[in-house]
């Protein structure tokens, strides 16, 4: 069975919502992996508070080493994206236009189910806000800056995912691969 790990319309809204959005990449796309086949269709569900619902469908290629999740739900939708495997789980990180028109880029976590992927796009009020993660030294963070939380390095956003995972946070979509 083909595998999915697709960010979408969500992880597009990551640089508006007070994710975590960096500058420059944290993941090298020459090493990320490509468990996926071009080609992979999916369905992305979102929880609206009373339970899953279909949000959108799409399908999955690769170009130049970067994902292309293309969304034809709700919120059409086209998303670059890589993945770092981090143990049983992947860190995905999706490049989009902040509100200047630069490119940043966001990161969430994929979580393996069977039949496909839950994902998980944290942000800085999780933690108690950018001062808080700030004076763990995990991120860059200006007062007013409601709208990023900067990871300083791979290894403060790996201890971030891992503090999300911990808290037994809510996934926030939920990807199933289509045959």
């Amino acid at each position: 069975m083909r595998t999915l790990v697709a960010a979408t319309a969500l992880l597009s809204s990551l640089a508006l919502a007070g994710c975590f959005v960096t500058e420059k990449p944290l993941i090298d796309v020459k090493s990320a992996a490509h468990p996926i086949a071009a080609g992979t269709h999916y369905i992305q569900y979102f929880d609206n508070g009373q339970g899953w619902k279909e949000h959108g469908r799409g399908v999955v290629s690769i170009k130049d080493g970067w994902y292309d999740a293309v969304n034809k739900g709700e919120e059409k939708d086209d998303v670059p994206f890589v993945l770092a495997p981090w143990g049983k789980n992947f860190i995905a990180m999706n490049r989009l236009p902040n509100d200047k028109g630069q490119t940043v880029y966001g990161y969430a976590i994929l979580q393996p189910i069977p039949g496909g992927y839950l994902e998980y796009a944290p942000d800085c009020a999780n933690f108690g806000g950018g001062d808080a993660l700030k004076k763990k030294k995990l991120v860059n963070y200006r007062p007013g800056q409601d709208d990023a939380c900067a990871p300083v390095s791979m290894a403060a956003l790996q201890t971030l995912m891992q503090m999300v995972l911990d808290s037994k946070a809510k996934p926030d979509n939920k990807y199933v691969v289509v045959k």
